[in-house]
Order: C-alpha cells, then structure tokens, then sequence
C-alpha cells in the first residue's frame, strides 16, 4: 500500500478551511465539489483524520476507492499523511465471494467434477473484472490534495 504525504504551511484547521472552501456544504462535516463531470465526498472525524472519495455524477459505486488521511502540525506547518483503500464492506464482501469460489472450485476439482468448476472460474473472472474495471482513478483525489497543499489560504 502506497502512503501519500504532503507538506503545507498552514495549520490543520486552515488545511481543512481551504478544503471546504474548494465546496460547499452537502450536510454536517461533509462537503462536496464539482470538478468536471464528478464530484468529491471531503468528511473529517476525529483526531484530524478524514476521507475524501469521488462519485461520477449521479451513481454511487462501491468499488471506488477512498482516500484515508490525517493532518497533523509539525514545526514548520503542516504534514498530510494518508492511502487509498476501498471500503471496508466491499474488501469483506470480496473476501466471502472469492473465499466461497475457491472453496467450491476446489472441492469440485477433487470430487473430480471438471464441469463444476466452470461456472466458478468464471464468477471470479467477473469479480475481479468488475472490480478492476469500476474502481475509478485516485489521480483526481491526489491533484486536489496537491492543489489544497500549495493554495495559500487567502486565495
């Protein structure tokens, strides 16, 4: 797993300023910005963490990926630390089905039921397709978190 990390002079409360002034308020500490043809998800939690996903226009897609970061002030500013992961559900879900092919592909190659396996072969071809295929690009969320780390915060 990647790890991003920028560095801005700013404190934490004007990185997080800056980022909800590149949007405008969609509910309580969510934010989201339209930037061509997709728009992005900003939510802060606890302890200045927070995470930033992108949806293309109007359907969610769960294979997306999200970005998980924390800023945090250091001596000369502002360090912004994080990684891409895909939801917690999906990854679980991922498990159970490729969990469950494997078992019944396996089990079917030993009671020598070559037919049986097929159908299995080909459900994890699917998976994995349309995962690969509707992931998104996390290039976009990066390019906004390299603008908001070199934006000074009176722009």
């Amino acid at each position: 797993m990647k790890k991003y990390v920028w560095t801005a002079r700013d404190s934490v409360e004007g990185f997080f300023e800056k980022l909800g002034t590149k949007a405008y308020e969609a509910r309580p500490f969510c934010h989201i910005e339209h930037w061509g043809e997709f728009c992005f998800f900003v939510k802060r939690s606890r302890n200045n963490r927070f995470r930033i996903e992108y949806q293309q226009g109007i359907v969610s897609n769960s294979f997306k990926w999200l970005f998980y970061g924390k800023a945090e002030e250091t001596a000369d500013g502002l360090r912004v630390s994080g990684h891409f992961l895909v939801h917690p559900f999906t990854l679980a879900f991922f498990t159970l089905w490729f969990g469950a092919l494997i078992f019944i592909l396996f089990s079917a190659l030993l009671a020598g039921k070559w037919v049986a396996a097929l159908p299995c072969l080909a459900m994890a071809g699917i998976g994995t397709g349309a995962f690969w295929l509707f992931r998104g690009n996390p290039k976009k969320i990066v390019a906004l978190l390299e603008e908001t780390c070199a934006t000074p915060l009176s722009e």
